[in-house]
């Protein structure tokens, strides 16, 4: 009868050992020492710790401290969602949607979400959102989404809470309500964990006035707060109310530095932003090379303000050597992204200039292309020369008859 303790007190120490592993791993994570935090996980799992499981899965499917190896992370993730770790199954869940390293199967991933999600899971609940949003493996349905969205949020999701709050400031799946959008972005931005889009949205509220009174000067606070928390979209619009004095003293020094830190994190738009600062010598020496190079790289990544702007650079021969025939190029570039710019390049057609001649017929495309977009004065282009054209044709066999 005494050895009972004895058995018991033995079984108790390697249980305390194995949840040392497994904070010593997430500690190793803190500090970014993927290696050693492997090696803890892997002790941790070894010792039948699903949550180790799940962590050693995670690191081999992002290549982390380890090779990438989506065998080795599926069988870890199935390992520990069996043992009913929610990480586990979400894990599994991400493999079979995307179709790492296996066949993809959409359906198998979301019944591995929806697990996840009815258990308490917020990430889970926050991904059969979006998948209930777009339509990818399921019927979309804009209800399900808000409602996976608010659930999430619930579970303590920020990301879920921004998701969320964007159907109730659009009305998607639920009765647009502008006030319970801001409440959502409230939370999200407030949450220890907010990824910075939550102040972002919670700031243009403020900025707009969408539902409330305009404060710019509490959105350049939110805007901080965005750009603190790395959102891209928070430091560039912090940089546009230096530079435009909205909301904050003018600085354009200040300017130069956020949209360069936005730009730091690959967005096309600060990019362009920076490429003006250094076109203009606002908040920085004017260099005209480096501007080119900024807009040339906007446009690369599919902004059409990029390409407009190197067209620009390149019809006039300003940080790059002149060349019309790349300036048609990027206006083309511009117009094909955004149809609006198409009014533009319906201009230079009409013109003939950077062409051998002018070509009314593509013109009158372009502008029409812009006015199917709302830019009123292309409606008024278009039908111009389409009367000139109508009137040429109508004189021409008159002409003919003369004869």
């Amino acid at each position: 009868m005494k050895i009972l303790p004895a058995v018991t007190a033995f079984l108790l120490i390697p249980a305390a050992a194995w949840a040392d592993s497994l904070s010593d791993g997430l500690d190793a994570l803190k500090t970014r020492n993927a290696e050693k935090a492997a090696v803890f996980f892997q002790s941790a799992c070894d010792e039948g710790i699903a949550a180790g499981c799940a962590k050693l899965g995670e690191l081999h499917y992002q290549g982390l401290g380890v090779k990438r190896d989506y065998g080795k992370a599926l069988a870890l993730f199935q390992g520990a969602c069996e043992k009913g770790d929610l990480l586990g199954c979400d894990g599994e869940g991400n493999i079979y949607f995307h179709g790492n390293g296996i066949q993809k199967n959409v359906p198998r991933a979301v019944s591995l979400y929806k697990r996840a999600c009815d258990a308490g899971y917020a990430m889970g609940c926050n991904k059969l959102g979006v998948l209930y949003e777009s339509g990818r493996g399921v019927t979309q349905d804009f209800k399900h989404a808000a409602a996976f969205y608010t659930q999430s949020c619930d579970a303590g999701d920020p990301l879920g809470c921004i998701n969320a709050g964007q159907m109730y400031a659009e009305g998607r799946g639920v009765e647009k309500n502008r006030q319970r959008a801001r409440s959502l972005f409230e939370k999200s931005c407030d949450s220890p964990t907010n990824y910075g889009n939550g102040c972002y949205q919670l700031a243009s509220i403020h900025y707009h006035g969408f539902g409330v009174p305009i404060d710019r000067a509490k959105a350049v606070e939110l805007y901080q707060k965005s750009c603190n928390d790395n959102w891209t979209a928070g430091c560039n619009n912090l940089g546009v109310a230096y530079e435009t004095g909205n909301g904050i003293k003018q600085d354009f020094e200040r300017a130069f530095e956020f949209y360069n830190r936005a730009c730091a994190g690959g967005a096309p738009l600060p990019c362009v932003n920076l490429g003006r600062m250094y076109w203009d010598g606002k908040g920085t020496a004017r260099d005209l090379v480096k501007a080119a190079q900024w807009f040339q790289f906007s446009c690369d990544q599919g902004y059409f303000g990029g390409c407009k702007r190197i067209a620009i650079a390149y019809r006039d021969g300003q940080g790059v050597e002149k060349d019309p025939a790349m300036a048609l190029r990027h206006y083309t570039r511009a117009c094909n992204l955004h149809h609006l710019d198409c009014a533009e390049l319906g201009r230079i057609h009409e013109d003939g200039e950077l062409l051998t001649k002018k070509d009314d017929k593509t013109a009158a495309k372009l502008y029409e292309m812009a006015c199917s977009k709302g830019h009123k004065p292309s409606c008024a282009d278009a039908r111009r020369i389409a009367q000139a054209m109508g009137a040429a044709k109508a004189e021409t066999p008159q002409k003919a008859n003369e004869k």
